[in-house]
Formats: C-alpha cells, sequence, structure tokens
C-alpha cells in the first residue's frame, strides 16, 4: 500500500514539474528575446543571448515613449478599476439586503450582461456612444463631452462592461456574511449607509481585492476596447505594443521587451495583494 502511495506522489511530483516546464519554456524564450538584438534573433532565435543587450528597453522608453503610454495605462486601470468596485459592492449589499425576488431580478439584471460576448457588442456598444456625444453636443448648456479618443470615455465604457463580472462576484461573497451582524446592527440604530461602509465593507476586503486583481488584469490587458475607442492621444500600453508588429515584418525583440515591461505591474500587485486575493478565492468570493 505504501508503495503505491508512493508511485502516486512520484507520478504527482512528476507531473508537476513537467506542467511547469511547459509554461516556464514561453515566458523564458520572451524574456531571453527581450535581451537580443534583431540580429541575435533572426541568426539563433532559441539561443540564451549571449552578449546580452538592454538597448530594447532603452529605446521602447526614450525613442519610442513607452512611458506615456503607460501613464495612460495606469490611469485607466486604476480609475476603471476603483469606480467599478465602488459601484458593484453596492449593488451587491442592495442584492443582499433586499431579499426574494427584488434581489433576484437586480441580481439578475445586472449578470445577464456576463452571457453576451464582448465581440456581439461592439458595434450596438459604438453606434450607442457615438449617437450619446451627437445628443450631449446638441445641447447648449451640457459640456462638450468626447467618449472616443479620450481616456475618462474609455474609462466610462470599460466600466459598464465590468460591472456585472464585480457584482457577481462581489454578491457571491458578500451573501456568505451572517444576517445576525445586519441585523443586530439595525437593532442599534444603523442606518443601511453605515451598515454597509462599516459592516459589509470590512468583511468583504478579500473579496473586494481578489476581484481588484481579475478587474486589474483584465483592463491593463485591454485591447479591444481600445483599439475601438481611442487613437492616438489617449493610446494604452497594450495599443503601443501593437507598432511592433508589421504586415510583413515584426520586432520581437522590441515587442517582447515591452511585453516584460507590461507584465510587471501586474506581478508586483499581485505579490502585494496575494494575502488578500488567495483569502478571498478561499472564502467562496466567487461562489455564485
Amino acid at each position: 500500500m505504501k508503495k503505491i502511495v508512493q508511485r502516486l506522489l512520484t507520478v504527482r511530483v512528476a507531473s508537476l514539474f513537467i506542467f511547469s516546464v511547459i509554461i516556464l519554456i514561453p515566458l523564458l524564450s520572451i524574456l531571453s528575446t527581450s535581451f537580443k538584438t534583431m540580429k541575435q534573433y533572426v541568426m539563433s532565435p532559441l539561443q540564451l543571448p549571449i552578449p546580452a543587450t538592454v538597448d530594447n528597453y532603452i529605446h521602447l522608453f526614450v525613442e519610442n515613449n513607452l512611458h506615456i503610454y503607460f501613464k495612460n495605462s495606469i490611469i485607466f486601470t486604476f480609475f476603471t478599476v476603483f469606480i467599478t468596485i465602488v459601484f458593484s459592492s453596492m449593488v451587491a449589499f442592495a442584492c443582499v439586503r433586499l431579499g426574494g425576488w427584488k434581489s433576484f431580478v437586480v441580481f439578475g439584471v445586472f449578470v445577464l450582461g456576463m452571457l453576451i460576448p464582448a465581440q456581439v457588442n461592439m458595434i450596438p456598444l459604438y453606434g450607442l456612444v457615438v449617437k450619446l456625444e451627437n445628443f450631449v453636443a446638441s445641447v447648449g448648456w451640457i459640456p462638450d463631452i468626447k467618449f472616443r479618443d479620450t481616456l475618462y470615455g474609455l474609462i466610462i465604457i470599460k466600466t459598464s462592461v465590468l460591472l456585472s463580472l464585480s457584482i457577481f462576484i462581489l454578491t457571491g461573497f458578500m451573501k456568505t456574511i451572517p444576517k445576525e451582524l445586519f441585523e443586530a446592527a439595525a437593532v442599534d440604530g444603523s442606518t443601511e449607509g453605515w451598515m454597509f461602509y462599516r459592516v459589509a465593507i470590512p468583511l468583504s476586503l478579500p473579496a473586494i481585492a481578489s476581484s481588484s486583481i481579475f478587474l486589474c488584469v483584465i483592463v491593463w490587458n485591454d485591447l479591444l476596447y481600445s483599439l475601438l475607442f481611442t487613437g492616438e492621444k489617449a493610446k494604452t500600453l497594450t495599443m503601443a505594443l501593437l507598432m511592433f508588429r508589421g504586415e510583413y515584418e515584426s520586432d520581437y525583440p522590441m515587442l517582447f521587451s515591452g511585453v516584460v515591461s507590461a507584465s510587471i505591474p501586474m506581478v508586483v500587485a499581485y505579490l502585494f495583494l496575494q494575502r488578500w486575493f488567495i483569502a478571498g478565492i478561499t472564502s467562496g468570493s466567487v461562489k455564485g
């Protein structure tokens, strides 16, 4: 019996090792290529960069102004995630407190948006944005607001798309909060707003952290909405990386240098929030 258990353990360890190697090989290849010149990459795409060079990273930030697109992506990601978490936590709290069919209707209306693929919404959403801009322009007393090729417009559009996912995650977690806590707060004379701020939010911090990381990755890697609604003025990091992709030729060392640079913020964010992220996952924050 012990031999069987030991063999199974060996098989599991070997399987995990093989799986890790399969995952790490592409990542190491990208990292290695980012330190090569174009000539080195063409001559030996799979060999180590000897000698290694950091010219690609220098060109990215000095000649291609990647720091500007970094700034745009940071602003876009931060405000989109912040606004999404604020509104989705309110809706999740309302779904929990309403109860009965009212909770089902409110929750269902928002979560139905998850059933529609983003690609299906592209044309209707673009048409809606154009009509909204025309309406604002036709009303004289409203300031001229542009939703296209502006960061605030992209933030509003992406927030509306991500609300469904965030509400789904936070509602599932808030339902695990004991109702007795809210009842005790109500007996003490607390308002719904006070219960939301002082009871629901502190207890939901793990779910908020895990949801924030999910949303950060989605927003930071967004390309579809950036391509559709922005141009040169509000170009994000993902759009900037397309500069190194050509129809007939691509500068892969520069492209992979940009990919490595773009991955660093998400890795750092996860390192700081991993405790909350794991707590949110294990506490049932993704249970519907």
